[in-house]
């Protein structure tokens, strides 16, 4: 016997996706982000880099899980920006590098094996080094950043 989602199941999320989603809505949070492509170690890394009005700003290196997008952090990068704007304090502000994973977003696909967490750590410490963060902080999926914890004090 195979199983699954139910006829029901899949019709309702057809309908949902087909007429109900409002995709216009999410591409203006997304647009709203400042985007980038660049390069760490020769991959192209698809990434959010926004700056904190607040000169004090720490930078913060903020990844996905997977199989997730930066489309979850749409609505908490301006409160993490500009936290003065919601009620917080200026010394609370961050600067925000949110790369989309490899094969993600605008990011490139990994071409053969061997990109696992090691190699993606390595690749966002890079790109955080290359637009002039050595030292920042993490909150990274999994145990992803144990290899570059010095960046991350």
């Amino acid at each position: 016997m195979v199983s699954g989602g139910s006829a029901e199941l899949c019709a309702r999320s057809g309908t949902y996706w087909a007429d109900q989603y409002d995709w216009r809505s999410r591409e203006a949070a997304l647009n709203r982000l400042t985007q980038w492509r660049g390069e760490a170690e020769g991959y192209g890394l698809h990434f959010v880099h926004m700056r904190s009005p607040h000169e004090n700003a720490l930078p913060l290196l903020l990844s996905q899980r997977w199989p997730g997008s930066i489309v979850e952090f749409s609505k908490a990068i301006p409160r993490r920006l500009d936290p003065v704007a919601y009620g917080g304090s200026a010394e609370d502000a961050l600067h925000v590098v949110a790369p989309s994973l490899p094969g993600f977003g605008f990011s490139d696909k990994p071409e053969r094996t061997g990109m696992g967490v090691q190699r993606i750590a390595t690749l966002f410490d890079c790109l955080m080094r290359g637009i002039g963060y050595d030292r920042y902080v993490a909150v990274l999926f999994a145990m992803m950043g144990h290899p570059h914890a010095k960046s991350f004090e």
